[in-house]
């Protein structure tokens, strides 16, 4: 599945953009805080998604 977001737009998970590049480019993990504020941001923007933070752990 793929999805069109703005790197911008993930600030409010990540606090900044040089965190969500680091993490889009797998130069840092994402933290257990990040993992569970990821499927909000997702179901929030997209209604078809039912993920949970498990989905993005690591």
């Amino acid at each position: 599945m793929k999805f069109d977001v703005e790197l911008t737009a993930l600030v409010e998970v990540f606090g900044s953009v040089k965190i969500v590049k680091e993490v889009v480019n797998g130069q840092r993990k994402v933290s257990q805080s990040e993992a569970e504020s990821l499927p909000k941001f997702f179901n929030d923007h997209y209604s078809a998604l039912s993920l949970t933070a498990l989905d993005f752990e690591h």
